[in-house]
């Protein structure tokens, strides 16, 4: 008996035989044309062809790559106030605005950087025209 499996649509998340788990991101710089010049022959930017696999298993039973902070500058953030207060239960008007909006918005900055434990349990599949 002949089975045929298909999908359609778009998955993030694939889990695969013995309990392996792939997640899937797309990441928007690949396909910027204005950043990346070189075009692949079936069409697009041939960046947008190129997989990055950024953590393969665990090593020492722990993640092989993770995201690390500065000490002391973990996460900077703000408000600018507009007519209403983000801390406000009720939504009460501020006295003081530095934007006419009816809102606010809040600026946030880190300082921080990816931390790999084992390069070897990375991988980039790159087309062609990119090498």
């Amino acid at each position: 008996v002949k089975l045929g499996l298909g999908y359609g649509g778009q998955f993030i998340e694939y889990m695969g035989p013995n309990n392996i788990k792939i997640n899937l991101q797309v990441h928007s710089m690949y396909d910027d044309t204005e950043r990346n010049k070189v075009y692949h022959k079936d069409g697009g930017v041939a960046e947008s062809y190129r997989y990055d696999i950024l953590d393969i298993g665990t090593t020492d039973g722990e993640p092989n790559i993770r995201k690390v902070y500065v000490k002391g500058q973990e996460d900077i953030w703000g408000y600018e106030p507009g007519l209403r207060d983000p801390f406000s239960a009720t939504g009460a008007r501020n006295r003081v605005m530095a934007n006419p909006t009816d809102g606010y918005t809040v600026h946030r900055a880190t300082v921080c950087g990816a931390m790999v434990k084992d390069p070897s349990k990375t991988a980039s599949l790159i087309p062609i025209q990119l090498a």
